[in-house]
């Protein structure tokens, strides 16, 4: 959506989601008019994974399902008035039409798409404190984050149940959370949190030409950088930071390393998925993005069965999925490293029946 934007609608998301003090009134505002509800006996899904693993797609498809409420491109800038985004976005026809996303991936969105969007809550709640000039931290969180966090969901939530008063289920994509992981297994307990993951070559050759896309498409237009940083996305292009996830030996390998180089994307992928692999919950669900491509329709109804969300016929189908043919040179100890990682995650994950 960013090459849609107008200067106004520029100028409004730097305002709405870059001033920590607006985005304070905003909530303070939101709790006032509409109440201090907190969800904490529904069952949220949370989607995450390293970005290019397929978190988008099984997002889209699971948006598609009744019972399911996620934050969209019309609640931004006013991400914390969502009453008031709905209201203003009711009257906005020209953004409807679908166009590819600026990952040119063939995948295409809309105003009533879904995206990652609860990271700005997160960036607003913390202050930006676990961002740093080149990785983003471990976040240190209390039951009060959380608290106000079940505000944040209510609000999006209630404005989305139905006659019979039914709330649906928060489904939200952000591939930040692994920051936050434990946290969220300790304080949202009856949240279901599912981790795509891919072969680790492949994987590392698609981040390294999404980065470098980015980085050409912000030299030539400041704002989609802006952007990026506004919603906390920093995975790649020139707001690229790489996850401290406090193993130092992989910290000092990924700041020796060129970004230019396949190496440097594969200790990424091994830094986010040894943390991944290292964790133990039955609320954790692995996904496996080869084979949810090659039958959606048997993973979203695991996790729609996890969950005991009642879904009928429900009917997927297969996406063709990228394969690169990769020559250039690349470390052989790092990649054995990853696909033993990746071994491992392949005996934890669901298996399509």
């Amino acid at each position: 959506m960013i090459n849609k934007y107008d200067r106004l609608q520029k100028h409004l998301h730097k305002l709405f989601l870059g001033n920590h003090t607006v985005l304070d009134f905003c909530f303070d505002i939101q709790e006032f008019l509409f109440g201090y509800e907190r969800v904490s006996v529904f069952k949220n899904v949370f989607i995450s994974g390293l970005a290019r693993s397929g978190t988008t797609a099984l997002l889209n498809n699971l948006n598609t399902i009744e019972g399911f409420s996620s934050l969209k491109y019309f609640n931004l800038p006013f991400i914390f008035l969502p009453k008031f985004s709905c209201f203003i976005n009711s009257r906005n026809k020209k953004n409807l039409e679908l166009v590819e996303r600026a990952h040119s991936d063939k995948i295409y969105i809309n105003l009533n798409s879904p995206e990652a969007f609860d990271e700005i809550f997160w960036k607003f709640q913390l202050k930006n404190s676990y961002i740093d000039t080149n990785c983003l931290n471990i976040n240190l969180l209390k039951k009060n984050d959380f608290d106000d966090f079940k505000i944040f969901i209510g609000h999006q939530l209630l404005k989305n149940q139905n006659q019979a008063n039914i709330i649906p289920t928060y489904l939200s994509k952000n591939n930040n959370n692994i920051l936050r992981i434990k946290s969220i297994l300790e304080y949202l307990p009856k949240s279901l949190n599912v981790f795509m993951f891919r072969d680790p070559l492949q994987h590392a050759f698609s981040l390294k030409n999404q980065h470098f896309k980015f980085v050409k498409k912000q030299n030539e237009e400041i704002f989609v950088l802006d952007y990026f940083n506004l919603l906390g996305h920093h995975e790649f292009g020139n707001g690229h930071k790489y996850f401290n996830l406090g193993n130092e030996n992989l910290n000092n390998k990924i700041e020796k390393s060129s970004i230019a180089s396949i190496d440097y994307w594969l200790l990424i992928w091994l830094n986010y998925y040894t943390y991944l692999a290292s964790l133990e919950s039955e609320n954790i669900m692995l996904i496996n993005y080869t084979h949810f491509c090659d039958n959606p329709t048997i993973y979203v109804e695991s996790i729609c069965n996890k969950i005991g969300h009642k879904s009928k016929d429900l009917r997927f189908n297969p996406f063709v999925t990228d394969s690169y043919i990769i020559d250039e040179k690349y470390d052989k100890e790092v990649l054995d490293q990853c696909y033993e990682i990746y071994k491992t995650m392949n005996l934890k994950t669901i298996k399509a029946r």
